[in-house]
């Protein structure tokens, strides 16, 4: 079953499964405000769904699974724009990491940013070799806003994390996998396609709240100090909105050079 309800999401529903498609093409599923708002949306639909047991995010296009927030949008935000975007993206975050359902996030290209951020939110990932990982927020002046750097932590531990976050360094999916941010590397898209189904079938066979309490108790240990990190997270990020280095990152971006940051 599928639907045309949205514009820059699609939805593919198989049995118990939902797949959730980014598909803003030519913009290489970068964050905007409607997708945002969209996948928002779905993840809500899709918890109160009792038919549903599994939700699958990927990409509608080979080269990216998401490349981030929308950054020429984002030149033109005002700091409530700004605000209300980081909202919504934790919003998707926590929900996704919440969630009574198990999600698996399949990339298959660039995972950058805050899609990097919704890769590590999900319980499972399986990426192709060619796929590319990054948390480049240092570049432009921000850091990580949406459960980042709390994640990535957790995922790799604080040396590597550190590495991810603190040099903003593109990271190939074999030392994705080295690190813990996959769960497995496959050769090429219908390798990815195999994997994802095996997962499911894997999955299929465990019994439904079994999985669903069984993932409750395993975040439990890291939602007992999370909440502080995410507000320690998002108190520092509100702090760079009005930095002169926020903008001359974005500059910098739009202009293809290397960003003269200043401190200020």
């Amino acid at each position: 079953m599928k639907t045309e309800k949205y514009k820059d999401i699609k939805v593919n529903r198989k049995g118990f499964i939902e797949e959730i498609i980014l598909s803003r093409p030519l913009a290489l599923n970068a964050l905007s405000k409607n997708l945002i708002s969209e996948l928002l949306e779905e993840i809500r639909r899709v918890e109160k769904d009792e038919t549903i047991r599994l939700v699958v995010l990927k990409s509608g296009i080979n080269k990216a699974f998401c490349v981030g927030a929308d950054l020429k949008e984002r030149a033109a935000f005002r700091k409530k724009d700004v605000k209300s975007f980081l909202g919504r993206l934790n919003d998707i975050t926590n929900r996704i990491e919440d969630s009574r359902l198990i999600y698996i996030a399949e990339v298959n290209g660039y995972a950058m940013g805050g899609g990097l951020e919704i890769v590590l939110a999900c319980d499972f990932c399986i990426a192709t070799k060619n796929s590319i990982f990054s948390l480049p927020e240092v570049k432009i002046g921000v850091i990580p806003g949406a459960g980042g750097t709390a994640r990535i932590i957790e995922k790799c531990g604080l040396n590597k994390g550190k590495e991810i976050v603190l040099l903003g360094d593109q990271i190939k999916a074999e030392k994705a996998l080295e690190y813990g941010i996959v769960n497995e590397v496959v050769k090429n898209e219908d390798e990815l396609e195999r994997s994802v189904i095996e997962y499911i079938e894997k999955l299929k066979r465990c019994a439904p709240l079994s999985l669903s309490y069984a993932k409750k108790c395993l975040n439990f240990s890291f939602k007992k100090y999370r909440n502080e990190v995410l507000k320690h997270e998002k108190e520092h990020y509100k702090k760079l909105i009005d930095t002169k280095d926020r903008k001359e990152g974005i500059r910098a971006f739009f202009e293809k050079r290397k960003a003269k940051f200043k401190g200020e």
